[in-house]
């Protein structure tokens, strides 16, 4: 489990993100994560 500060600006502009992608906030950090550690090996 993460937990994350973010500014509340910050919070609005990726719920907005997310909302628009169909996906919820966990969902689009998970697979941000994932794309990112598959690029190293």
């Amino acid at each position: 489990m993460i937990h994350i500060r973010l500014t509340d600006s910050a919070h609005k502009d990726l719920r907005v993100r997310v909302a628009e992608k169909d996906t919820t906030i966990q969902e689009w950090v998970e697979k941000l994560i994932e794309k990112a550690l598959k690029g190293k090996t």
